[in-house]
């Protein structure tokens, strides 16, 4: 019974996404169809709760002869790994995780990674309240942001290696150099550039959003990608993050970004 090498563990909305297709067209890499099955974060009293109204967290694979089925098709020479950014967040994946895998963190500027998240809440329906009432420390968007606090515990059992998204997609190929070297891939994919996955934004439909969803969810991956595609292309760009959030975000997230300089033993890109 398989179980993967690597695990990406999020942060969500901070590039996990582009990430996980990049490793999906190597051919030294098995990813699973499946998207973020979340295994780990499951737990016999139930599912992580990540809402204040008590709306549990996605968890499709519950059972683990499910998730090990899904690495079935895996070759003995490639490199098999899932992305679910719920584990970064929940409190029992890092001590249900076998030791010997290795961990890939996304991480995003986390004002930012929390503005996209208000919106993404926005196009679904879950958000009406305006940005200046928001973002209070105790919201989720805001508490998946303190990465230094949830990234410690795995930093103390497992290797892990972090992607900064504002250093992954561009003409500089050292980020993408450094996560191949770390999971022991074939360099030479990884110096091109990548395309873009999951691209944010305001819908210009709400119509359009969910019949684009349902239909992208429904094809197969070849066209589904394409269906994404154009989603991602009619989409408007995010407003600007008010300077008055931005103050307060980069305030709550002031201690903890030191503590994650501290962690990494390196600056931040933010």
């Amino acid at each position: 019974m398989r179980m993967p090498d690597f695990l990406v563990i999020g942060a969500a909305k901070a590039g996990t996404s582009a990430l996980t297709a990049a490793l999906s067209r190597c051919d030294d890499v098995f990813v699973p169809r499946v998207s973020e099955p979340g295994f780990w974060a499951w737990r016999d009293d139930g599912p992580l709760r990540r809402w204040d109204t008590d709306v549990p967290a996605s968890i499709p694979i519950r059972d683990e002869p499910a998730y090990a089925a899904l690495f079935d098709d895996a070759g003995p020479d490639q490199r098999a790994g899932e992305a679910s950014p719920i584990y970064l967040e929940s409190p029992v994946a890092c001590g249900r995780v076998p030791v010997a895998t290795k961990i890939v963190a996304t991480l995003r500027d986390p004002a930012d990674r929390a503005w996209s998240a208000y919106w993404m809440h926005r196009r679904d329906g879950v958000e009406q309240r305006p940005p200046e009432q928001a973002f209070a420390a105790e919201e989720h968007r805001v508490r998946v942001g303190f990465y230094g606090r949830l990234l410690r515990p795995w930093g103390e059992r497992f290797e892990v290696h972090v992607v900064f998204a504002s250093e992954w997609g561009g003409e500089d190929p050292t980020a993408r150099l450094g996560l191949a070297a770390f999971l022991g891939l074939d360099p030479e994919p990884w110096r091109a550039v990548p395309a873009r996955a999951n691209v944010g934004g305001v819908p210009r439909s709400a119509v359009l959003e969910r019949v684009g969803g349902v239909i992208g969810r429904r094809l197969p991956d070849g066209l589904a990608d394409g269906a994404r595609a154009l989603r991602d292309r009619v989409r408007q760009p995010l407003p600007e993050l008010p300077e008055g959030v931005r103050a307060q975000l980069r305030e709550l997230y002031r201690e903890d970004s030191d503590e994650l300089c501290r962690l990494l033993g390196r600056q931040l890109p933010w």
